[in-house]
Order: structure tokens, then sequence, then C-alpha cells
């Protein structure tokens, strides 16, 4: 199974996002809200390939969360870590 490492800034983006949902909704939802990032890790843990490529570079995906506003950016370092590059609502996709 591979690893799943965050950047610091893809990091601080999703613990910024947990705090937004719990201080504008509730515990319970931000609790979701993890729940469903947890589930697009597993996904991309299970499939690497499953996202779209960005920038035309294999290893570098973007994979859009179905049930959230959001977007996982990662680059597959090797067959044994992927690394996560950004973690952004869409509205503030770079």
């Amino acid at each position: 199974m591979q690893k799943i490492t965050w950047t610091l800034e893809a990091l601080n983006d999703f613990e910024d996002s947990i705090d937004w949902y719990i201080q504008n909704a509730n515990e319970v939802i931000a609790g979701n809200f993890i729940d469903v990032v947890t589930a697009a890790l597993d996904t991309i843990r299970d499939n690497n390939y499953i996202a779209r490529m960005a920038n035309e570079i294999p290893e570098l995906r973007e994979y859009i969360i179905q049930q959230l506003p959001f977007v996982i950016s990662y680059w597959i370092k090797d067959q044994t870590e992927i690394i996560i590059t950004s973690f952004l609502h869409q509205k503030k996709k770079k």
C-alpha cells in the first residue's frame, strides 16, 4: 500500500477547510467532510491514475471530489508514495 504524504501548504489548506466547516456548520458536518476526503484519498491510493493529468505530466494528477467542491492535486512519486501537493476549493483553484 502506498504511503500518502502532504505538503505543508496542502495540509494547512485541508485543516483550514475543516476549521471552516466547524465554525460555519457544525462538528457533524466537519466529520462528514473528513470522511469524504478520506474516502477520496483511499480511491487515489487504490487507483493512482483515476484522476486527470495536470499540465500533461503523467505523474501529476487532479482528483475532483464529487461530493464536495474540492480538488486534490497529487504527485505519484513512485510505487511507494503519493504526495498531496494541493487541496483547494474549486473557486480558489490556482
